[in-house]
């Protein structure tokens, strides 16, 4: 991808975050020789309330490899909600996540789904280098994530779905490629919903065996509904498309690459089926399998009513899936962390949450042999982390606040 022009953004206050005259980066981060190119350096953090975001970055390189108890040197407060920008520029709304993918020169891309602009941030500075609007001037495209491809395209998923829109851009529903910064491609997946009539909604994406792939959601237009689940996958280079469904499963958001060519992808089953959904929901795994007519075989960790269905984040080591089952408002359960075999079909409870729906952005530094999770439960510390060992064994280490005093992880991504 060419080098990004820069956009130096100003910094005011925020109504609750500390304000900032010039957010700058701590003296010592950053200053050590940089990692491997191909190993993530920076662990980047969102955290929010949903109505306002703060990004920070941890800098992976001041913690020695495999050490889960040092304390890495933290840039708090890069960016958030309340830096003033500039007229040409968008400030971050409490929508953002961070995209699962990696750019050069160690920048990462903020996806702001509710003004659908990507937002690309050098973690070394902390400077705002560009934005990218996604969506038409009168509709909002809801971007999901954003893919890196081997030739340079960034490609994007946009959910929302607009049937008054004039254009293909402002219809949405699809998945646009970007050429240094400019849509050059819309490929259409409205029609792909598993139910006529409802929204395809494409998700989260990854790149594997040369394909995009995304799971879709399929959602009523009203979002009272949803299809059973559906996983898409795009060949880049030709824009042809093909499809694997996953009837027996719903609400499936989020997807991995793993060893082997495999595919696994987490299903939470549709909240707005209660009495159906733990059966809906499942980590499925996709194993290539050329005896079999769809080219895969389909084996599947189902969720356990005692446990709650699985959420949306989760991180692949080879045949162990680290995955958290979510807690219960009305009985308290609390949320999990698992450590899944899914080829021995066993599964390990690592952690519990302090209070439901608290466990939020997972990443599995595979280079430095660490998981970290974000924590929004009032813990000493929002970013807890665990050593895996080769055998996939873990060991709990001590938590890093991502920004003292300020707005819980809610979002995890590395560059």
């Amino acid at each position: 991808m060419k080098a990004i022009v820069g956009l130096v953004l100003g910094l005011a206050a925020c109504g609750t975050e500390p304000a900032a005259k010039a957010v700058l980066p701590p003296a010592h981060y950053a200053t050590l020789p940089d990692l491997a190119p191909q190993d993530p350096r920076y662990l980047v953090v969102v955290g929010g309330d949903y109505a306002t975001s703060v990004v920070s970055f941890v800098d992976l390189a001041t913690v020695p490899t495999a050490d889960s108890a040092a304390q890495p040197v933290v840039f708090s407060q890069a960016l958030h909600s309340g830096s003033h920008v500039s007229q040409v520029a968008t400030a971050l709304s409490g929508d953002v996540v961070v995209a699962q993918t990696r750019l050069p020169m160690r920048q990462a891309v903020l996806i702001d789904r509710a003004s659908g602009v990507l937002t690309v941030i050098a973690a070394a500075s902390g400077q705002v280098v560009r934005q990218i609007k996604t969506s038409a001037a009168t509709a909002n495209g809801n971007p999901q994530d954003a893919l890196l491809a081997p030739d340079g395209k960034l490609w994007v998923s946009r959910m929302a779905f607009h049937t008054l829109a004039a254009d293909g851009i402002g219809r949405g529903d699809d998945v646009l490629s970007l050429v240094d910064g400019t849509i050059n491609q819309r490929i259409d997946v409205h029609s792909y919903a598993t139910v006529p009539g409802f929204i395809a909604a494409p998700q989260r994406m990854v790149l594997s065996a040369g394909r995009i792939w995304m799971p879709l959601g399929s959602f009523a237009p009203d979002f009272k509904d949803q299809g059973p689940a559906r996983l898409l996958s795009i060949d880049p280079a030709t824009s042809a498309i093909e499809i694997t469904d996953l009837a027996a499963y719903g609400n499936c958001l989020s997807v991995r690459a793993a060893a082997g060519g495999r595919i696994v992808v987490a299903c939470s089953g549709p909240f707005s089926k209660p009495k159906q959904q733990v059966g809906l929901s499942a980590l499925v795994v996709l194993s290539p399998d050329a005896t079999q007519p769809s080219g895969w075989t389909v084996t599947a960790e189902p969720a356990a009513s005692s446990d709650g269905v699985w959420g949306r984040d989760f991180a692949v080591h080879g045949d162990v899936v680290f995955a958290v089952t979510l807690g219960d408002l009305a009985s308290g359960r609390p949320d999990r962390l698992w450590q899944v075999n899914v080829a021995k079909h066993t599964r390990v409870e690592l952690a519990k949450s302090l209070k439901p729906f608290a466990f939020s952005g997972m990443w599995l530094d595979a280079a430095r042999n660490t998981l970290w999770l974000g924590d929004r439960s009032g813990a000493p510390a929002d970013l807890r982390r665990w050593r895996v060992a080769p055998d996939g064994t873990t060991s709990e280490g001590k938590g890093v606040q991502s920004n003292p005093g300020g707005l819980a992880a809610i979002d995890l991504g590395a560059t």
